[in-house]
């Protein structure tokens, strides 16, 4: 939709060179204007209040093309400029689109720049080999449009790597918003509005863009994808909005050709961007997202995301072999519903701050998860018989990561990593881990690999909470077995102690004791078990892993334990 406002600006900016400071009133018929972009032809224009005659405005229009546009369109003053029917028509390769603007009407324009631009309706049909998608949109409004601005952003090619960018458009509105594909899918929006849209010429022509853009069922070779990623970043750095926000969104997906996918929908009550500025944007929000896929179906009260920046990836592209994400500094989803296989989950709240990004992952998050919901009832029983077992009829999970590496230090903080239930139990993990090199967030494997063998633990520290799971768990150990409760939890506990003994030491320890002690407490009725290990002089990951018993290491670790 951008590349199609921005042709519409051009297409009027180009059969419009013909205004005012003579206050002459005239007509032209049968015009034709040739860009590298696009042809764009009307049958009637109708000029009132030109500062230039209709012989120069003719002049102006026979010269035409990129080179003139954004100077014969900065000479153009008018009080009113209307055109019945604007078609455009654009061709690269096998790729052809035809747009048909209705009723156009161009207001008070000085020096290029109109006060108001306006259109009843639009249609398009774009074409490329057999494949045909075609679009009709209702009414148009745009104010503070920069006629010369637009020329130079569409149809030239940057001139130096910092050439600033001007404002072409100060308001949009458009209604009515239909695009249907060929395999059934499509786009609908009820109302599109926008303020403050900025640009500049791209390092290479739109034109090329266009002609770069993938054939259906032929994936572009790795030239190619390389040379789109280029121009799709190039394209975000290069384009300003202030605000754009759309009402009523839809989206359809076709049917696979092979049916190996059915058909789907995904609608949107509101969607709104703000702060679009060199590739990133500020904020981004959707409300009263609901979907109807092949298999399930959910709902979402909220998404947004903030700091959101999809350069990374695009750059990795033109790199041959780089891996990259987009990135972002916030992200949150609010009230979720999924209906999966029968069994509803539901979702308060997820959050995640990140911050000091690799290329694929953040160094620095912290991430929330708030009552996730599920149903261990019914057809949902198969995602836990163990806890439905025990009488459970759901589960109600809240988890959190934090984390952040030092990269003076080498040393990355697990400051908590936990999941839990208030009826269940729970599990809290940290840590404080040295020789850390950036290259375990790289996303690359064999790099990842390298660095976690050469992590060094300083301290750990583990949690276990008890509200209620392990209790159940003994009573129906204890039925199932004829004993009472407190027979089968003592025997539990002394199990709790022997294993505790043998994974820490083969001979007597009294730290070793200590921790024997704590895990028979716990299961004896303590609330919380808690142990900690602390490495004067750190412990290698290799060494934990081969290790096999935690006594040959006992040497160089600090343990404690207890129970309450």
């Amino acid at each position: 939709m951008r590349i199609v406002r921005a042709r519409f600006v051009a297409a009027i900016v180009l059969l419009t060179m013909s205004a005012a400071a003579h206050a002459d009133d005239y007509s032209l018929d049968d015009v034709a204007i040739v860009t590298s972009l696009a042809t764009y032809r009307a049958r009637h224009v109708d000029v009132v209040g030109a500062a230039l005659s209709r012989d120069d405005a003719l002049k102006l229009l026979a010269v035409g093309g990129a080179s003139s546009a954004a100077e014969g369109l900065a000479k153009i003053d008018a009080a009113r400029i209307s055109i019945p029917e604007l078609v455009s028509e654009t061709r690269a390769g096998d790729f052809a689109q035809t747009t048909v603007y209705h009723d156009v009407a161009i207001e008070r324009v000085a020096h290029g720049v109109a006060d108001s631009v306006a259109a009843a309706g639009l249609t398009i049909e774009s074409r490329r080999g057999a494949e045909t998608a075609k679009g009709r949109f209702g009414a148009l409004h745009a104010e503070g449009v920069d006629f010369p601005a637009a020329a130079r952003m569409t149809l030239e090619q940057r001139t130096s790597p910092d050439q600033p960018k001007q404002q072409i458009m100060a308001t949009l509105s458009l209604l009515d918003i239909r695009i249907d594909v060929p395999d059934g899918g499509g786009l609908a929006v009820d109302r599109l509005t926008g303020r403050n849209f900025g640009g500049r010429p791209l390092a290479a022509s739109m034109s090329g863009l266009v002609e770069l853009a993938p054939r259906p069922g032929q994936p572009p070779d790795a030239r190619t994808q390389q040379a789109v990623a280029a121009m799709i970043s190039d394209l975000l750095a290069s384009i300003d909005i202030g605000a754009l926000e759309m009402d009523g969104l839809q989206i359809k997906t076709g049917a696979a050709a092979d049916n190996s996918e059915a058909p789907g929908a995904m609608k949107a009550r509101h969607v709104a961007l703000a702060g679009v500025a060199d590739g990133k944007v500020a904020s981004f929000t959707m409300e009263g997202i609901d979907s109807a896929g092949p298999a399930d179906a959910f709902h979402i009260d909220r998404i947004a995301l903030s700091g959101f920046d999809a350069r990374p990836a695009f750059a990795a592209d033109v790199g041959a072999g780089a891996r990259a994400a987009p990135h972002f500094d916030h992200a949150e989803i609010a009230g979720a519903s999924i209906a999966a296989d029968g069994a509803p989950v539901s979702i308060g709240a997820i959050t995640v701050d990140a911050r000091d990004w690799m290329d694929l992952t953040p160094t620095s998050l912290v991430a929330r998860a708030e009552h996730i919901v599920t149903s261990l009832t019914g057809a949902g029983v198969r995602r836990s018989p163990q806890l439905a077992a025990l009488g459970y009829d759901r589960l109600d999970l809240s988890a959190a990561l934090d984390l952040n590496l030092d990269r003076d230090k080498h040393e990355l903080s697990l400051n908590d990593l936990s999941l839990r239930d208030d009826a269940v139990g729970g599990v809290r993990l940290s840590g404080v881990f040295g020789h850390v090199s950036p290259d375990l967030f790289s996303g690359v494997e064999d790099r990842m690999r390298n660095a976690l063998l050469s992590i060094v633990v300083w301290r750990a520290a583990l949690r276990l909470e008890n509200r209620g799971a392990l209790d159940r768990y003994v009573d129906a150990l204890a039925k199932a077995n004829g004993m009472t409760p407190a027979v089968m939890r003592g025997k539990l506990a002394a199990t709790a102690r022997s294993m505790a003994l043998a994974l820490f030491t083969t001979r007597p320890d009294p730290r070793a004791d200590v921790v024997a002690h704590a895990a028979s407490a716990f299961v004896e009725g303590a609330r919380t078990f808690d142990l900690s290990l602390a490495a004067p002089q750190g412990v290698g990951a290799i060494d934990l892993m081969m290790a096999g018993q935690l006594g040959v290491l006992m040497d160089k670790l600090k343990i404690d334990a207890n129970a309450k």
